[in-house]
């Protein structure tokens, strides 16, 4: 954050003006080519004071005036379908209060619920790892973890620990 304040922080200098960016510096999702110092925020969205979003044309422009960068565009149109739905029921959520707090006590209890999901699987792989490898040696217990590496549904797991304790040889 010391490296946006130091390198943008001056660029607004309009009292009501709110600029979010990105800094780059660090790796993300998104690609980005290697930048200067003093070219790692890269803005995304302009904010008036009474809480109204400029559209992007706009930042981008803002942006250009003030010699800040933009985010790279990934798609420039109208969206369609199911995806335009997801936007304006976003939308609604995130102007109504209560429905943005109920969304939003919903999604931690769907990654908590998550967590835990792959919690039991992890534990479970583990688990399976040490037991192949106590009845038919370390090798044929890294080769089942190889095996399932990526299994997540913990019944599957289940089924193939008790093959594990019901067979006799590694074969």
């Amino acid at each position: 954050m010391a490296m946006v304040k130091k390198h943008h922080a001056w660029k607004v200098t309009e009292p009501d003006v709110y600029l979010y960016g990105e800094d780059i510096y660090a790796v993300h999702s998104i690609a980005y080519d290697p930048v200067r110092e003093d070219a790692t925020f890269h803005a995304f969205a302009l904010r008036d004071g009474d809480g109204a979003f400029a559209a992007f044309a706009d930042l981008e422009a803002y942006a250009k005036a003030h010699g800040i960068p933009v985010v790279p565009v990934l798609f420039r149109g109208r969206g369609t379908g199911r995806h335009t739905e997801e936007l304006r029921r976003a939308q609604r959520r995130m102007e109504d209060p209560k429905m943005l707090a109920e969304t939003i006590s919903r999604w931690r209890d769907e990654a908590i619920d998550e967590g835990r999901r792959q919690g039991v699987s992890e534990g479970e792989r583990a688990l399976l790892r040490r037991l192949a490898a106590g009845r038919f040696g370390i090798a044929t217990g890294n080769a089942l973890a190889t095996l399932l590496a990526s299994e997540e549904d913990v019944e599957r797991l289940a089924e193939v620990g008790d093959l594990v304790v019901a067979c006799t040889s590694a074969e």
